[in-house]
């Protein structure tokens, strides 16, 4: 469909679509249930107060608790539990600042709505806590410090220029010595007698590290996820050059900004890459929960935005959890592969409704789910399949413990009944 002006004319929209978001709201989009696109899409420059984040922060994620499972699945797939640290926000958290349609005010979110951080401040965030451990290694052992980081996080050719944060690292005199030497630590690691066809680090060629840092998605989320922030210009003419000297006479000009709030819980998963290993991901795990609690993660971190407890009172919580769910995720999948059992299915076609009714009125009590998941299967599928009657007379009475005791087996085994 073509897109035509409508009567709010700043907006170039598809003509259905502005029906529904624009024509009879106030403010425009106030009826869009979408967070990321009221948020990056249908964001409006001219509001001059707080309706349009006050918006985004009521509305809520779509299909939160849905995306958070399935993130969860494929993290238990692609990591080891003791590969995910979980970081519970001690302060609120910006990450994107500069990036979205409202410029300095962006934040990342995923096309769900959901706060995440990127892998690339996660790696970021691990690198800058191992290059302030190297800064305050003792002289003598920041050549084998310097070799672990490059192996981790890898390193291009500007890594081992005399500007680079290898070279801040480093620090005193020795610098470039200490430089050369890990270059060719490496080398010799990497390419073993072989002759590098020129000086070394130079001649070193690049490398992607042997850690994935995956980006951080809420584990748990505060109850309201994303809060309101300002931060106030003071001296606007002076910064934009059109005064020499900041006198205490300009208007202040404030800012607002969303941040995600304190209390809730995001989960870093870390993978070792082809050529890496447990040794690495463990060096890569624990200057990444240094950075998270002494320097922060996302922007304003020197103001204590971003800080994180990585406590292991934390980690041992939801770590349990997390091989909690997918031990039942395994089971889960055990069950799905189960068939009814053709001898069990003739047993119960010489049974008489009532005894019928009392073998299955007794999974209605949780305590009764445990035990013989084939008969278990096969009663339901017996019930709800080849004889129906008891299940036709009991499918209005939803309250009732047949009733009851057929859903708690459908969700056991991933059953629709009919």
């Amino acid at each position: 469909m073509s897109a035509q002006r409508t009567s709010h004319s700043r907006w170039l929209l598809p003509s259905d679509t502005a029906r529904v978001l624009v024509e009879g709201n106030d403010p425009p989009f106030s009826q869009c249930t979408s967070r990321s696109l009221l948020l990056e899409r249908f964001a409006d420059p001219e509001l001059k107060n707080d309706t349009y984040w006050q918006a985004a922060i009521k509305t809520k994620p779509c299909l939160a608790e849905e995306r958070r499972n399935a993130w969860l699945g494929f993290i238990n797939t692609a990591c080891k539990p003791c590969d995910l640290l979980f970081g519970r926000l001690r302060s609120r958290l910006m990450v994107n600042m500069a990036g979205g349609v409202m410029e300095n005010a962006g934040l990342c979110l995923d096309r769900f709505g959901l706060p995440y951080i990127p892998g690339s401040a996660v790696k970021g965030c691990a690198r800058r806590a191992a290059i302030h451990a190297l800064r305050h290694t003792p002289v003598e052992h920041k050549v084998d410090r310097l070799v672990e980081i490059a192996l981790v996080f890898g390193w291009s050719d500007g890594d081992w220029s005399d500007s680079s944060d290898f070279a801040y690292g480093c620090q005193d005199g020795k610098s470039a010595a200490i430089r050369k030497t890990a270059a060719e630590k490496l080398w010799q690691r990497i390419y073993g007698d072989r002759q590098p066809k020129g000086k070394l680090p130079q001649a070193l060629p690049n490398f992607a590290g042997s850690v994935h840092f995956l980006p951080a998605h809420p584990y748990r989320l505060a109850e309201r996820d994303l809060e309101l922030d300002v931060v106030t210009c003071h001296h606007p003419e002076y910064y934009q050059g059109k005064k020499k000297t900041a006198f205490d006479c300009e208007y202040p000009i404030p800012v607002l900004f969303l941040t995600v709030a304190p209390g809730s819980i995001f989960v870093f998963p870390l993978q070792a890459a082809r050529h890496g290993g447990e040794e690495w991901t463990a060096k890569a795990q624990a200057w990444l929960k240094r950075g998270l609690e002494t320097m922060g993660i996302g922007a304003k971190t020197g103001a204590g935005y971003g800080w994180c407890d990585c406590s292991e009172q934390v980690q041992k919580k939801h770590q349990e959890e997390i091989v909690q769910q997918r031990e039942e995720h395994e089971r889960a999948q055990k069950r799905a592969s189960l068939e009814p059992d053709p001898e069990r299915l003739n047993s119960f076609k010489s049974l008489k409704e009532s005894d019928l009714r009392g073998k299955i009125k007794k999974f209605s009590e949780e305590e009764w789910m445990e035990g013989d998941e084939v008969y278990q299967l096969s009663l339901f599928h017996y019930l709800t399949t080849i004889d129906t009657q008891i299940y036709e007379k009991e499918r209005n009475n939803p309250k009732g413990r047949i009733f009851r005791a057929l859903k708690n087996l459908a969700t056991k085994f991933g059953k629709t009944p009919p």
